[in-house]
Parts: C-alpha cells; sequence; structure tokens
C-alpha cells in the first residue's frame, strides 16, 4: 500500500510539475495576448521625402558640368528604374526631343527600340554632394551615326548629345551642325 502512495505522489507531483512547465507559461501568454488584443496604439509618423533633394536647385549649367565633369568630380551610380521614367518612356521622351534638334532629320517614328540603348545614372558632385541628379545616358544610332545623350529625368530635356561613331566626313559636318542647333535647343529650357 505504501509503494501504491509513493506512485500516487510521484505521479502528482508529475502533473504539478508538467503543469507548471508546459500548461502555466501557455495560459500567462494567452492572457498576455488579450491584454494586448483590446489596447489600441497610436503614432505620429511623419514622412520623409528623398527624392529629388540635390537637383531641384540645379541650374542648367550646374547640370551640364556635372555631366561633363571628371570622373574624380563626380561620382556616377548605375539604377535599374528611374525616378520618374520607366525605360519605354526614356526612350519616348529621347525620341520626342532628338525631333527638336533639326540637324538629325528625324520623325516622330525615330529609330527602333534598339538603336536606343539608355539606362538611369546617378550623377552626384563629389565637391557638393547635395547637386545629384538622374539621367538617362546611352546611345542612339540615327542613318548609321552614333549619338551619346544624356536625358535629364527632372526637367525631361536632353542635356548632352555628341556624335560617336560613323563615317569621318559626316561625323564632322554633323558635328558642326550639331553644336549650332544644340545652342539654340538649350535657350529653350
Amino acid at each position: 500500500m505504501k509503494a501504491r502512495w509513493n506512485y500516487i505522489r510521484f505521479g502528482v507531483g508529475l502533473s504539478i510539475i508538467l503543469f507548471m512547465i508546459f500548461i502555466l507559461p501557455y495560459m500567462y501568454f494567452l492572457l498576455q495576448d488579450r491584454k494586448f488584443i483590446n489596447i489600441v496604439k497610436q503614432m505620429k509618423i511623419t514622412p520623409v521625402t528623398v527624392s529629388g533633394v540635390g537637383d531641384i536647385d540645379m541650374k542648367l549649367s550646374d547640370k551640364l558640368d556635372l555631366i561633363g565633369a571628371d570622373d574624380k568630380d563626380v561620382e556616377q551610380v548605375d539604377l535599374k528604374m528611374g525616378e520618374i521614367f520607366s525605360l519605354y518612356e526614356a526612350r519616348k521622351q529621347c525620341v520626342k526631343e532628338l525631333c527638336k534638334i533639326p540637324v538629325l532629320e528625324m520623325d516622330i517614328y525615330g529609330p527602333i527600340r534598339d538603336e536606343i540603348n539608355i539606362t538611369p545614372k546617378l550623377f552626384i558632385d563629389t565637391r557638393t554632394p547635395s547637386y545629384s541628379m538622374i539621367a538617362w545616358t546611352g546611345t542612339v544610332t540615327i542613318k548609321d551615326i552614333t549619338y551619346w545623350v544624356a536625358l535629364d529625368e527632372r526637367s525631361k530635356k536632353l542635356i548632352s548629345i555628341q556624335v560617336t561613331e560613323g563615317n569621318e566626313e559626316l561625323k564632322k559636318g554633323i558635328q558642326k551642325q550639331l553644336a549650332n542647333e544644340w545652342k539654340e535647343y538649350i535657350q529653350f529650357f
């Protein structure tokens, strides 16, 4: 009989210990959750605007300097997408702006998609980091002549165009005309 009471005491003690280890904490957390479910906390969140910080105050001359600066003065970061344009929209805007320069003899249908290879880049002035801009840069092939272009995303205008490849004689003639018409195009900014 004594052995039987020992088994019963052992079983009750083991049950109490198991209850305290497994069931009691579970019930405690359930009680905590019920308290938290009925309490709603409201927090005031102030939004932070990061986009367009640097290039809003930049003048056209600053953008032209940034595009034409040495590598040591400008940090260039390749981006996967622009802030305003998608690749399709950037190509479309590039063709629209190229049509405004008569020497290129472009029409609204312009070059096909494969002849416009532009990607977005973030340009940061290393001396004044607040001066930054996103520009779509790359090449455009028009009538067997390849041009390097830079399209400013904020102003939606071309900020640089240069002849890079093509027939040398034709290239020199177009470059001269392009320089004159480029000055007229820039004045409309």
